[in-house]
Formats: C-alpha cells, structure tokens, sequence
C-alpha cells in the first residue's frame, strides 16, 4: 500500500521507467494497468533479446534452446534490469526460461 501512495503522491516525470509506466497507467486506465505493463515488458524483453541473439523468436520459445548461453543469460539480466530500472539476478533465465515465464515473472 505504501507503493500505491507513493506512486498517487509523486509526478510520473519523478519515477524510473517502470514505476512510471505503471503509474500512468493507473492514471489513465486503471483497468488496464497490468495488460500495459506486461505488454511493455515483453517489448523490453524482446528488444533484449533480438539484440543478443540477432533474430526474433516466438516468446514461448526457451531462450537457451534459440542460442543464447550462459554469458548471454547474464547480459539478458543486466541489459533488462538496466531498461526497466530494477535489479535482476545473473539466474533469471534459469529460472524462467522464455520471454513469456520471464514477462510474467516481473509484471
């Protein structure tokens, strides 16, 4: 709750890229809020990982299986945590090993 009161009390323009999306969001279309959010991390995502792998691959496909290895795994994290502003663990394809499990993960 204290989240929630923070968001309603701080100007989106105050906020880091995620908690402002959410913010405006909630704003605009509250009813809409974990849709938008989800679909923007899925944008981050794949952007990420078009970069590393240099082709677009179906986001129920694992990561692992279309190429990427353990030091792309990390890069993933780094780069991802870096868009969205939060900080991610070296692991977190190993524990979520597509685009979607990872999306549903941090949404």
């Amino acid at each position: 709750m204290a989240r929630i009161s923070r968001l309603r009390n701080t100007s989106p323009l105050e906020l880091d890229g995620a908690s402002r999306a959410a913010a405006v969001c909630r704003i605009s279309k509250p009813w809409t809020r974990i849709e938008t959010t989800a679909s923007n991390v899925i944008d981050e995502i794949t952007q990420v990982t078009m970069t590393l792998l240099g082709t677009a691959i179906s986001i129920e496909s694992p990561l692992m299986s279309a190429g990427l290895d353990s030091i792309g795994a990390t890069e993933l994290a780094r780069e991802l945590g870096d868009r969205l502003g939060v900080s991610l663990p070296s692991t977190l394809l190993f524990d979520h090993p597509s685009v979607n499990t990872i999306s549903r993960s941090l949404a």
